[in-house]
């Protein structure tokens, strides 16, 4: 394992077994900083409820999350805890999903814009 430095209080911890799309948004190690994480990975989401039942897990959104793109943007403006979310694959989430895709990334741009606890990341495997 080789922890890198991304920022004060975080580091990236890189191990060899995890998985391609798991390396390339690496789980945080927590230095004193809670960090939740949320990867959408466009390999394995083929819906929208599976794309809304991975962000209201990961992110801990309330029971009565409505799991729609409106219920989405005030979920994430209202988080006040650190949270990163990582797409993954956004040409194959697009290709599932359509337009949708395409929304919610504004939505998640957004939201990241407007709560400064929320950080987005995509990134595309090699």
């Amino acid at each position: 394992m080789s922890p890198v430095d991304v920022w004060p209080g975080m580091r990236l911890l890189i191990t060899e077994e995890m998985p391609d799309s798991r390396r390339l948004c690496a789980d945080s190690v927590d230095m004193g900083v809670n960090m939740k994480k949320c990867i959408l990975d466009g390999e394995r989401i083929v819906h929208k409820n599976q794309l809304h039942d991975t962000l209201a897990g990961s992110l801990g959104f309330p029971e009565w999350y409505g799991r729609n793109l409106d219920a989405l943007y005030d979920c994430l403006t209202d988080i006040r805890e650190e949270a990163e979310i990582c797409i993954l694959q956004m040409p194959l989430l697009e290709e599932k999903l359509g337009r949708y895709a395409v929304l919610l990334l504004k939505v998640l741009k957004d939201a990241a814009g407007e709560n400064t606890a929320i950080h987005l990341k995509m990134e595309e495997k090699p």
